[in-house]
């Protein structure tokens, strides 16, 4: 009901064209459909009903039975390695996600949320677990920016996905360099031992979705999540926006797991 007044006051608009009566319009998000990532729509049904959006079911539908058989007969490499991402990293998606942390854009929020809720693959994965909890940001960066972007794309989904969110399950205890400026073998040496589980009564033995909005060579996540496992999370997912494919590529690993993702399919 309170979002409903809201609408009603400041009635939503598109993030990219500022169009009035949706977080994103139809033309903005044909646009950026072209950066997406396909992953397999491999539960229609629950993937609807974990998806109660006001929005666009009936484009959710369409899109979920699209090439259903072709995208049933693969093993995708996300969902082997329980991994989902949106988009690619690149053009629309990059301007979109740049603006959004780092031009004090954080409305934009809504539509990351949006389309999120508009995408039944991602409901499905989002619902598989127990605990939804986002990479965090070290105090003195959160103060710097005003907010954690992912924070306010995630932490409203559990009102309409079967999933609990957690804040301050992690906590960055670090304030390091930012990742973006490094390589892929940096990377690794900037986050270790950067993270740390603050609550570990809230992960014991649940399923845990790690939500960032950037996912490149992986090294954040990686330390986050063994920092969840050791802790005693049951398993850790990883769920982001966009995937930097292009910086994937400059560190070597694109190669390996382009030759993994081959395997699978054979």
């Amino acid at each position: 009901m309170i979002e409903k007044i809201i609408n009603l006051i400041f009635p939503p608009c598109c993030g990219i064209c500022g169009k009035i009566g949706s977080y994103l319009c139809e033309e903005c998000n044909q646009k950026l459909e072209e950066y997406r990532i396909e992953n397999n729509c491999y539960n229609q049904n629950l993937a609807k009903d974990n998806c109660k959006n006001d929005f666009n079911n009936q484009n959710l539908e369409m899109r979920c039975n699209k090439n259903n058989e072709e995208r049933l007969g693969q093993k995708k490499l996300n969902e082997a390695e329980n991994k989902y991402f949106l988009y690619r990293y690149d053009g629309l998606v990059r301007s979109c996600l740049l603006k959004y942390k780092f031009d004090d854009k954080s409305y934009l929020s809504e539509m990351f949320k949006f389309v999120i809720l508009n995408d039944a693959d991602a409901c499905n994965f989002i619902s598989s677990y127990d605990i939804i909890t986002a990479i965090p940001l070290h105090k003195k960066r959160l103060q710097e920016r005003g907010y954690n972007q992912t924070e306010l794309f995630i932490k409203n989904l559990p009102y309409k996905i079967s999933a609990q969110y957690e804040d301050k399950v992690l906590e960055k205890i670090k304030n390091t360099v930012p990742q973006s400026s490094q390589d892929a073998a940096d990377r690794i040496k900037n986050v270790k031992r950067t993270y740390r589980v603050a609550k570990p009564e809230k992960i014991l033995n649940k399923k845990v979705l790690l939500v960032d909005d950037i996912y490149t060579t992986g090294s954040t996540c990686g330390e986050c999540k063994k920092q969840l496992l050791e802790a005693g999370a049951a398993s850790v997912g990883i769920f982001c926006i966009a995937r930097d494919y292009m910086k994937l590529k400059e560190s070597g690993e694109y190669n390996t797991q382009k030759n993994k993702n081959n395997r699978n399919k054979n």
